[in-house]
């Protein structure tokens, strides 16, 4: 798995690792920043709406886990993990692997 870090993309208070390519990177990350500035402090509800932005623009079955410590293991589609830090949020995002 490819990672990669702070870049010009994620300029400000914005990090990033994962395997997702620069362009559903760069849209991630702008459905992430949409939903953190509408919900602030409300993880859940900034998770589901992160999902559900995922799921009409980039196809069903994404999966968002936004806390503020956690560690987690999970199957992905390939080029589809990312994990992000906007503002006090720390937001995992990945297409889920279909068996």
């Amino acid at each position: 798995m490819s990672l990669y870090s702070s870049n010009s993309v994620l300029a400000g208070q914005h990090s990033a690792a994962g395997s997702m390519d620069e362009e559903v990177k760069r849209n991630v990350l702008e459905v992430i920043q949409l939903a953190c500035d509408t919900h602030g402090n409300s993880r859940e509800a900034v998770a589901r709406s992160i999902k559900q932005q995922l799921d009409r623009q980039l196809a069903p079955n994404w999966q968002v886990i936004v806390g503020k410590t956690f560690v987690c293991n999970v199957s992905y589609e390939k080029s589809t993990l990312g994990y992000f830090e906007v503002g006090p949020h720390k937001v995992v995002v990945f297409k889920a692997a279909c068996f």
